[in-house]
């Protein structure tokens, strides 16, 4: 019989045991707690008996008061009720005292109604009182002998429903040590089973475990036994047989992968040297390396990348690779890949986004723009996009300002040919309406005279309005001469001439000029100088037009490397904003100044405010041209 079942058995029997054990004990107790119950009622009858007793007594000694008979009848009546519903009392013994307690108890009500009523009648009729007073005695002597028949059978009550609880309690302490016995006995039976058919074979299986790890396969249990343990030895001792034949066989197997790990190890170490250099590289290279996968997430990148991009590489190895492309143009980014994976006709590497400007994401959200060299590697694990981004931001803003600057060229050239149109339609103006004006009068006036002789009065008068003619003629030629060519430059150099310029055009704007220069009368290269006088000249020309200035100071001083010039009013200033597109302004003004200073090689710079004047700040390399640094508008 196998241990499995014969455990079952044991089992089922043991439980059968305690099932029948709990069901006796269960029936004395339920015995033990009826009886209990018989015990408290036969107890309270007994008090209520003793008390009726007791309330007689104490009636009779208080001369029979009103409220003593009250208090008998209320306890007569209470023990009544008590005896009528004692339904625990149930025995035959138990139900004939009952019957006698209750015949009694009628009979000593009938008595006690008696005694009353004697009492009453002793009240009134004293010549009857040595009769009246032996029927009390008479009676109060029934009474109390009733009551104590009474309490007798109460106490007989008691004593009986104490004897069975006593008797049923003894019977639950044998019932308890029946069911202790059986339980001892059943486990005694179970250690017994245990130790006998499964502890001692399972000690030998652990002899046999031990042999195995001490690396003796020959060992064999030999148990022959029909149940569990005699199947786990036979088990063991195949097993055995097995790992006797698979040993030799491990051997064999393990001198081959020894030869065929050393190749192997020659291989990985060659193949681990050529990813360090491959690692080397891509770390070398100079622009950022991104290594994506068919679903656009970042497996590889750069310290370059990291570097460009702000990211550290951890926080973008896993991220889709539209983190680094703005949020605008990740749509159309992620329809080009899509199309490449479809594709896969990639086979070198060739620019992405070919004739557009492509924008690459920092972590701080700013944008540059790059080229990305595209190129696809297939791998075991799938196709892998290698994307090479080389940041191109100062490229396209040096195109961008090389555009900016060839648009105001091309505009500057348009519009120096418009003023140069203009200023020979001026110039023509002037000619005719004033020079010829006052030509035709001199030669109106010489007519006159020639043809009156010196002899009229008004000879000398026409001789004197010709003179005045001709003078005037000759300041405006002068002043059109200044205009178009400063001859003081020329002769006297920059300092006299920007003297010059400043006191004719204050005295024409009706503003106080204040000039301070150090130049001391030497002499600069003439381009610079002619540069630095049309600056001033156009600045002073501002002033006359727009600021409406009561004072104007103009500063002109040298160092050893470059020459200032400062032309500042107190006059109503303007927006700087308002005139950074001079583009769009329809005389040359503050463009035709930066182009000056720019070709000098210098930088020009604009202060200003609304309401606080304005200072045109220019600055001129002394020796060998510079490379023109742009103007700034504050």
């Amino acid at each position: 019989m196998k241990v499995s079942s014969q455990l079952k058995l044991a089992g089922w029997v043991g439980v059968g045991a305690v099932v029948l054990a709990a069901a006796v004990l269960q029936s004395a107790t339920q015995q033990v707690e009826r009886e209990l119950v018989r015990s408290e009622a036969a107890a309270e009858v007994l008090r209520g008996v003793a008390d009726l007793n007791f309330l007689t007594l104490e009636y009779v000694q208080q001369q029979q008061q009103q409220r003593g008979r009250a208090q008998w009848q209320l306890r007569h009546a209470s023990l009544s009720t008590l005896l009528a519903r004692k339904s625990q009392l149930t025995g035959a013994d138990d139900r004939q005292v009952v019957d006698d307690l209750r015949r009694t108890h009628s009979r000593l009500e009938g008595l006690f109604s008696q005694l009353v009523a004697n009492g009453e009648i002793r009240l009134f009729e004293r010549n009857k009182v040595a009769v009246l007073e032996e029927l009390e005695a008479r009676l109060t002597g029934q009474i109390v002998q009733g009551s104590m028949n009474m309490i007798s059978d109460a106490r007989r009550l008691s004593a009986q429903a104490g004897q069975r609880t006593l008797d049923a309690q003894r019977r639950a302490g044998r019932t308890m040590m029946v069911f202790a016995g059986v339980v001892l006995f059943m486990i005694a039976a179970v250690a017994y089973l245990v130790v006998v058919r499964i502890e001692r074979p399972l000690e030998s299986l652990r002899g046999g475990v031990a042999q195995v790890r001490a690396d003796n396969l020959e060992f064999r249990l030999g148990n022959d036994s029909r149940d569990e343990i005699g199947e786990l030895a036979r088990g063991f001792d195949d097993m055995m047989e097995k790992l006797k034949y698979w040993r030799g066989e491990l051997v064999q197997t393990n001198e081959a992968l020894s030869a065929e790990i050393g190749v192997r190890r020659q291989t990985e170490q060659v193949l681990r040297m050529q990813t360090q250099r491959a690692e080397a590289l891509l770390e070398a290279a100079p622009d950022p390396v991104v290594i994506a996968d068919e679903k656009g997430r970042i497996v590889v990148v750069n310290a370059r990348a990291e570097a460009v991009f702000g990211y550290p590489r951890a926080e973008l190895l896993g991220q889709c690779v539209e983190l680094l492309i703005p949020q605008r143009l990740r749509a159309t980014h992620v329809a080009h890949v899509a199309k490449e994976v479809a594709s896969r006709a990639m086979t070198q590497a060739r620019a992405m986004g070919e004739g557009r400007n492509l924008l690459a994401r920092r972590r701080d959200g700013s944008e540059f723009a790059v080229d990305v060299s595209l190129n696809q590697l297939e791998t075991p694990e799938g196709m892998l996009f290698i994307s090479t981004v080389k940041d191109v931001s100062e490229r396209v803003r040096a195109e961008q300002r090389i555009a900016d600057y060839m648009a105001r060229m091309r505009a500057l050239s348009g519009r120096i040919v418009a003023v140069q149109e203009e200023e020979r339609r001026a110039l023509a103006r002037e000619l005719h309406d004033e020079i010829g004006q006052g030509l035709t009068a001199v030669k109106i006036r010489l007519q006159a005279m020639e043809q009156g002789g010196a002899e009229l009065p008004s000879f000398a008068d026409n001789l004197r309005q010709a003179r005045i003619t001709v003078a005037q003629i000759l300041e405006q030629v002068r002043s059109i001469s200044l205009d178009l060519r400063p001859m003081p430059l020329d002769d006297l150099g920059l300092a006299v001439a920007l003297r010059s310029l400043v006191a004719r055009t204050a005295e024409t704007a009706g503003w106080a000029a204040h000039v301070d220069e150090n130049l001391s009368g030497e002499r600069l290269v003439a381009d610079l100088e002619l540069a630095c006088y049309r600056v001033a000249q156009e600045a002073l020309t501002n002033v006359m037009r727009h600021a409406d200035a009561a004072n104007v100071w103009i500063t002109l001083r040298r160092s050893e490397q470059a020459l200032f010039l400062a032309v500042r009013d107190d006059g109503r200033g303007f927006d700087p904003k308002s005139a950074r597109p001079a583009l769009e302004s329809p005389r040359l003004g503050l463009l035709g100044m930066e182009e000056r200073v720019r070709n000098a090689g210098g930088g020009l710079e604009i202060v200003t405010r609304r309401g606080q004047g304005t200072e045109v700040r220019a600055s001129f390399p002394l020796g060998a041209a510079v490379t023109a640094p742009s103007s700034v508008l504050a």
